[in-house]
């Protein structure tokens, strides 16, 4: 990861960023070249002053449009910066699996979509009311099946789920 100089803080995240617009994508083959042998390829290298000022400008965007942003984190997949996006304001995460949904929640994420359907049926039935129980969940369904499996898992609970109805 390629950090900068100076503090700034992005909600409750704290951050390093150059004083200066210096570290931009276009220094990035610069910065790579100067860590020589000690990144192996194909590496994930974040430059992290242009993450946060694009988080910063996606909040920004729905802010200014009276819109709620829940990002999703299948590109990143990094708790680190699923943290950045509450701080800097998200209402929540989206995860396209449910192992995703459970890592996100364990790191504290306490609100999480759950975009992509899943048929709730033995462990994974047990999984999704486990983390129901401790954060709000939302779960994408696409049939009346999926639904009655959902329905099925929650028991008594099962109004404790919210639904999207993909279309």
């Amino acid at each position: 990861m390629i950090t900068a100089a100076s503090s700034g803080t992005v909600g409750s995240i704290q951050c390093r960023r150059r004083a200066t617009s210096a570290v931009r994508m276009r220094d990035f083959p610069r910065q790579l070249r100067a860590l020589g042998t000690s990144v192996s390829t194909p590496a994930p290298v974040v430059v992290r002053d242009v993450l946060i000022a694009n988080v910063e400008r996606m909040q920004a965007f729905a802010d200014a449009h009276g819109k709620r942003l829940r990002p999703h984190v299948k590109t990143h997949k990094s708790v680190a910066i699923g943290r950045i996006q509450l701080g800097a304001g998200a209402i929540g995460l989206t995860a396209g699996t449910l192992a995703e949904a459970e890592i996100f929640a364990d790191a504290g994420c306490d609100d999480i979509l759950l975009a992509y359907p899943v048929w709730a049926v033995g462990t994974k039935a047990d999984r999704i009311r486990a983390l129901a129980g401790r954060i709000r969940l939302t779960v994408g369904v696409e049939s009346v099946g999926a639904v009655d499996r959902l329905a099925e898992a929650m028991g008594d609970a099962a109004g404790s789920l919210g639904i999207v109805v993909e279309i």
